[in-house]
């Protein structure tokens, strides 16, 4: 087909063996719709969505390209999210029978923005099952263009027959390599490796992502260069290979569209009055270290102020990277946070990060690794003087919640959000295991009760919160009498407990949690008294478990302590103790249930 042509709805090749299929939409961009093998079947119709082998339009382009000055437009180190990967409009395709049974489709690409004009060949062997992919990239614009990342494969593969919600039946294969330990082949259930969020619950894309690196000259020293996927369910797998003799990249995530919504401006000084006259102590959320695109502190601020790779701004999800070595960046922070903090009286800011500015700035005419590294002692230091002009300033540290929990920082801040998850019933596993990376004092836990919760939902979340420091939200406003009091009631019993946290050091009964758990632990051991809360939840999504558990608390063997029962709102709960075996026996008869108690 001749470049420059109306595009087709849907194209691609397929023999007894292998099939692909890529549509193109009314914008022009193209994704791979199908990836399978024998039995796939004719082309689906335009987004028509998961076809019965197992592969589906996951709303990927056939490329992704990361441009220096344009970065990702969702913040993480996916291979999939890039501002300019979604620009490249189709331009037309050429298929092609090639000696030795080869067949050969190229797809032209080229982004209207920047020029830059891209090949993606697919590459098929007839009969084989297999297919070769790779992409060449040309700048036919007029301006420079740094290429920092290019894909040489990207498509949206889903579990099985069932479609894309189907990832629990899939297992991810990668083989460790070692000198005198070679092949050593690995086994993971994909949803271990990429836990179920509750995306819509959260209305974003998750982050992570499953991925192995092989850096150096030994292009096997470390891994061998492959990987696969495998349906247990449906027999299904995709093996793949990386054919270079350097360092190499793959990945396999999680992906789906997202939405955003508008925001919203209001006063503070209304606000914040409002807050002391209820004998409460006024903060805000912010994100200092990035300016937005379209903001005038862009425009205002010089060049050297911010993040620079290869001589332009580092963009990453719509923003700019101040560079706080720099005395313009510090003093528009400063006089941010003294007018907030001095004269508005704000005394708890939130700070949070939602980017990764990647490997740093190459500013200065040194590489970006020796940038970086400086400008995270600059941002100490900032910190450090921040304090020091504010003592009685309280500091949460966030980065999209856990994404920057280590000790330079908290060794400063007194807080550490432990997550952005709102799913009530996902959250016990990260607040059990978050005093495992920071000290339970500073583990920042959010409790989200809402009106529609039931009592034992409403106890179950608030429970959560308890061994740490609750962050209370949720529609408050909304709630009932006596859902107000299953809330007053927890906080109630926090603050008679919260002294002992400091001088605690946790433990877990049961071991460190695992995601899909039914059961988890966390303890508190103090010098008088040992708390701990216990979650009962089941298996997921399939009603009740077993309603009891046993906990070990060795420490406390022989010792005659009393077990008491402090909060579980109407659970139901009971715990017996064995002093001869130094076990708590808990019962929580209904899922989702959760208790917090005291050994003293």
């Amino acid at each position: 087909m001749a470049t420059g042509t109306p595009p087709p709805a849907t194209f691609g090749w397929s023999d007894g063996s292998i099939g692909l299929t890529i549509e193109v939409d009314a914008a022009g961009t193209a994704r791979v719709v199908r990836l399978g093998g024998s039995g796939s079947g004719p082309a689906p119709a335009p987004g028509s969505g998961p076809s019965r082998d197992g592969t589906a339009a996951a709303g990927l382009p056939l490329v992704d390209v990361v441009l220096t000055g344009e970065g990702r437009a969702w913040s993480g180190r996916r291979y999939c999210e890039s501002v300019a990967g979604p620009r490249l409009r189709y331009r037309g395709h050429e298929d092609r029978a090639e000696a030795g049974g080869w067949h050969e489709l190229r797809v032209d690409l080229a982004d209207p923005v920047t020029g830059l004009a891209a090949e993606v060949f697919y590459r098929i062997l007839a009969g084989s099952g297999a297919m070769r992919s790779w992409v060449r990239l040309s700048n036919l614009g007029a301006d420079p263009v740094t290429v920092e990342s290019v894909t040489s494969f990207l498509c949206g593969l889903v579990g099985g027959p069932a479609g894309p919600e189907d990832l629990g039946g899939l297992d991810i294969l990668w083989a460790e390599n070692d000198w005198l330990a070679e092949g050593r082949w690995q086994r993971r259930p994909l949803r271990d490796a990429l836990p179920d969020l509750n995306r819509r619950g959260h209305g974003a894309d998750p982050r992570g992502r499953f991925g192995i690196t092989s850096a150096g000259t030994w292009s096997s020293g470390t891994y061998l260069p492959m990987g696969g996927l495998v349906s247990r369910d449906a027999g299904h797998a995709w093996i793949w290979q990386i054919e270079h003799n350097g360092a190499w990249h793959w990945q396999v995530g999680e992906y789906a569209r997202r939405r955003t919504g508008p925001g919203e401006a209001i006063g503070l000084t209304e606000v914040f009055d409002r807050i002391r006259a209820e004998g409460m102590i006024p903060g805000l959320w912010l994100e200092p270290e990035v300016v937005g695109l379209r903001s005038p502190v862009a425009e205002v601020l010089p060049a050297e102020a911010f993040f620079t790779r290869h001589g332009r701004r580092v963009v990453e999800n719509g923003r700019y990277h101040l560079d706080l070595r720099h005395p313009a960046a510090r003093k528009h922070l400063n006089e941010t946070i003294d007018f907030l903090v001095g004269d508005l009286g704000a005394g708890y800011l939130k700070l949070d990060y939602n980017i990764n500015g990647g490997p740093g700035t190459d500013s200065g005419k040194q590489s970006a690794g020796a940038g970086l590294l400086a400008c995270n002692r600059a941002h100490l230091d900032w910190l450090d003087a921040v304090l020091d002009r504010h003592p009685g300033l309280v500091i949460e540290n966030c980065a999209s919640g856990g994404m920057r929990a280590d000790y330079a920082l908290l060794s400063r801040l007194q807080l550490q959000s432990t997550s952005d998850q709102q799913d009530y019933f996902r959250y016990p596993p990260i607040a059990a295991a978050a005093p495992a990376a920071v000290a339970p004092e500073q583990a920042a836990v959010w409790a989200y009760p809402q009106p529609g919760f039931t009592d034992d939902e409403i106890a179950f979340t608030m429970a959560s919160a308890m061994l740490g420091r609750v962050h209370l939200s949720g529609h408050l406003d909304l709630m009932s009498p006596a859902q107000l009091a299953l809330v007053a009631s927890a906080v109630r019993v926090y603050k008679e407990l919260r002294g002992d946290i400091a001088r605690s050091v946790p433990f877990w009964p049961l071991g460190l949690p695992a995601w899909e758990d039914p059961w988890i632990a966390l303890g508190l051991r103090g010098p008088e008294v040992s708390y701990l809360t216990v979650w009962q939840r089941g298996r997921q999504g399939a009603g009740g478990g077993p309603p009891r558990v046993t906990l070990p608390v060795p420490a406390l063997r022989g010792q005659a302590v009393t077990p008491r029962i402090m909060y579980s709102g109407a659970a139901d709960a009971e715990v017996a103790w064995d002093a001869s075996r130094g076990v708590a026996t808990v019962t929580l008869p209904r899922t989702p249930s959760a208790c917090v108690l005291s050994l003293r």
